[in-house]
Order: structure tokens, then C-alpha cells, then sequence
């Protein structure tokens, strides 16, 4: 198990919509941010930064 040795003014568990913007919007404010997240790592593939790709192609659909 990692141990992480990091710290944070705010944690927040999940990078969705919600913590998303949250996490960004406090960052913007200079308060320091940890995003937790579950699940496998995406990569930087030139597919998941278009929208047209992830949007309307539907690239990654939910179960």
C-alpha cells in the first residue's frame, strides 16, 4: 500500500462534475486541493481531450 506524505487544505473524493468545478474553484482561490479518485487511469490520448470524441462519439459510456 502507498503511503501518501502530501498534504492539503481541502480533500475531495471524486473528480465528477461536482468535484470537478469544486476542486478547480478552490485551486483558483490559492487553497490547496487533493482530488481523490477510484478507478483505473486515463491516458493522455488525443481521443480524451475532444469533445467531439468523448461527447458525441460517446468514447466512454457508462455501464
Amino acid at each position: 500500500m502507498d503511503v501518501i506524505t502530501d498534504s492539503a487544505s481541502v480533500v475531495i473524493v471524486g473528480s465528477g462534475m461536482g468535484g470537478g468545478t469544486l476542486a478547480w474553484g478552490l485551486a483558483q482561490r490559492g487553497i490547496d486541493v487533493l482530488v481523490l479518485e477510484r478507478g483505473d487511469y486515463l491516458p493522455r490520448e488525443q481521443q480524451n481531450w475532444s469533445p467531439e470524441e468523448v461527447f458525441v462519439r460517446r468514447r466512454y459510456k457508462p455501464r
